[in-house]
């Protein structure tokens, strides 16, 4: 309906035909609808980017902010669409989906897994509740998490079973890991 789609439609044709088109789309509810949902699903995206763009540390917080984005648009775009988020399916989220992970798997290396990992809140039960209808899992069950960390693991000049004995108590809430003090404050303690 809109000029930057049938842009080829104008050539040749009088100015008064191109400026009756150009106020039909302006005036389009339609246009304005689009334009609106548009803006709202690409918020989370725009704010993510936005907290990632500072001067304190954040790569830790790379692979959630990810994640929850990811969340967040399908939130919209199902709200949008009216449809059921668990049984329901979206073309256009589909499209989002498959544009953002692949935007995700360039720029995604080991290291974001690794200070993912080592963030304690991602394995307090408190945080593993708040998946706004989607089970969240802790770094130590995710697959593409525990592969990378690995990798990065293997990197290292360090005691290879000495780190892995280490990681496994801080993953699992063992040892020193099991102490009350720990636990309370695993949920609200940001990493060294």
């Amino acid at each position: 309906m809109c000029l930057w789609i049938r842009t080829g439609e104008f050539i040749g044709k009088s100015n008064e035909v191109k400026a009756h088109e150009v106020k039909q789309c302006i005036v389009s509810d339609s246009l304005w609808d689009k334009l609106d949902n548009f803006l709202k699903f690409t918020e989370p995206m725009v704010n993510m980017l936005r907290k990632a763009d500072t001067d304190i540390p954040v790569l830790h917080l790379i692979y959630d902010m990810w994640d929850s984005m990811i969340e967040n648009v399908k939130n919209i775009i199902f709200e949008h669409e009216q449809k059921d988020m668990i049984s329901g399916s979206s073309e256009l989220f589909d499209v989002v989906q498959q544009v953002l992970e692949s935007r995700w798997n360039k720029s995604n290396t080991p290291l974001h897994c690794i200070t993912h990992s080592l963030v304690p809140k991602y394995y307090h039960e408190e945080w593993l509740k708040r998946g706004n209808g989607i089970p969240r899992i802790a770094s130590h069950e995710d697959n593409e998490v525990s592969l990378n960390r690995s990798r990065c693991f293997k990197k290292l000049p360090n005691d290879f079973k000495k780190m892995y004995a280490e990681f496994g108590s801080f993953s699992i809430g063992s040892e020193y890991f099991n102490e009350s003090h720990v636990i309370e404050t695993r949920f609200h303690e940001e990493p060294v």
